[in-house]
């Protein structure tokens, strides 16, 4: 199995990383990487009210929830993403999901209970509705859109008009009312995680 690290000098240049990795035998290989992450000096220069909280990444996810259920047969599926969804906040756990589908992200209200129900995070307090937005996975790109939710849907600080999708990337902020996690894309469709 290969490690690999990212040289501590890397910059970036509009959403794009320059990094050398070195792997296991000491070869350095040189390439881009496409991200949304802020350098240190970056997110430092930045107003307090303006910055994105960073996820808790210390949290790993032991198992990932196939979502949605009425689509959990694995022999059926072309595709699926591997994703985590990391609260901003750093006392609860990440949520795995291996999606397969479109998923609603909601909160439960009488027998109504959404693919992804954020309930136990506040989710009444905090303004999300109980069908507020859909996490659609194609072959090539992931999409987030909101469901004509009462308080909105943002992704990265901007709001998303009802009914319309935007792409979601790698460390992409998602706002559902107030409330608010990270998405980390840990495999897609013809890019698995080895090991």
């Amino acid at each position: 199995m290969k490690h690999e690290s990212v040289d501590e000098q890397a910059f970036e240049s509009r959403g794009t990383m320059r990094v050398n990795h070195r792997v296991h035998n000491d070869e350095l290989i040189e390439g881009m990487v496409h991200t949304n992450e802020l350098t240190r000096i970056d997110r430092a220069s930045l107003p307090r009210l303006v910055r994105i909280p960073q996820p808790n990444e210390d949290t790993k996810v032991e198992q990932y929830r196939t979502l949605p259920t009425r689509d959990a047969n694995p022999q059926e599926h072309e595709f699926f993403w591997l994703i985590e969804l990391h609260r901003t906040e750093r006392m609860s756990e990440p949520l795995g999901i291996k999606l397969v589908g479109d998923v609603i992200l909601g909160r439960a209200v009488g027998d109504y209970r959404p693919d992804i129900d954020l309930t136990s995070f506040g989710a009444g307090h905090k303004g999300v509705s109980r069908q507020h937005a859909l996490i659609r996975p194609t072959r090539n790109q992931l999409f987030m859109l909101d469901l004509n939710s009462t308080n909105g849907t943002q992704v990265n600080a901007l709001p998303l008009g009802q009914s319309s999708a935007r792409p979601l990337l790698d460390r992409d902020l998602i706002t559902l009312g107030n409330l608010s996690f990270t998405i980390r894309v840990i495999s897609r469709p013809g890019l698995r995680k080895a090991g």
